[in-house]
């Protein structure tokens, strides 16, 4: 089950000029952004009419002791 929905506010997907693209994503707080676009990357859904994508950064402090391999 899902729910298909729609986005009215504004489309955090920034087109660039070499074709690929960028976000363009709104400050929560200072580790945390959030933004929303009509996309369908990675859906596992057939029907992809209608699909609201959430694109979202997260940064967290590094808790291990030494660096990963």
């Amino acid at each position: 089950m899902y729910c298909q929905g729609d986005y009215k506010g504004v489309d955090c997907s920034i087109a660039l000029p070499n074709g690929g693209y960028s976000t363009d994503l709104m400050k929560i707080t200072d580790n945390f952004y959030i933004g929303f676009c009509h996309g369908d990357a990675l859906t596992p859904f057939k029907d992809k009419k209608g699909l609201v994508q959430i694109e979202f950064d997260c940064y967290l402090p590094w808790v291990l002791a030494n660096e990963p391999e």
